[in-house]
């Protein structure tokens, strides 16, 4: 078998890994939710074993139960990952814990959420190196 040669990456291309994990979380599989046409294909090492081909795709992934009654949805948008907690009543939002690793810092950006009442939306952006996620909670 003829083994192929794989280009050195350019010096301008760089990346990180960022990991997240929920404390206290239940353990969930994620559910694929929306069916897309696109198939992906992962040729890593070359122990053909190890191929995975015609993957799924799917337009959200969802956690569902991830902490009682609350959802996390991940969903792909054209300016990048977006996560949601959805979160249903009675469910206390406050057990939602989330260590980070791989990330410089976090902040929290109050500055668009003057108060918080009950039946409001609840914003935050967290910060991940040089990229922006909104946070939003809906407060019962």
């Amino acid at each position: 078998m003829d083994r192929m040669t794989v280009p050195t990456p350019s010096p301008l291309l760089s990346g990180a890994l960022v990991r997240v994990s929920f404390a206290g979380a239940n353990p969930v599989r994620p559910q694929g939710r929306g069916e897309t046409p696109t198939r992906s294909h992962f040729f890593l090492g070359d122990d053909p074993a190890m191929w995975r081909t015609n993957i799924r795709s799917y337009r959200e992934v969802v956690y569902k139960d991830l902490y009682d009654g609350i959802d996390l949805v991940y969903r792909l948008l054209p300016d990048g990952l977006k996560s949601d907690f959805l979160v249903r009543p009675g469910a206390d939002p406050a057990r939602i814990t989330m260590a980070y690793e791989g990330v410089d810092s976090l902040e929290v950006n109050h500055a668009s959420v003057p108060e918080v009442r009950p039946n409001d939306d609840f914003g935050l952006k967290v910060r991940e190196h040089a990229r922006e996620h909104d946070v939003v909670y809906r407060v019962t």
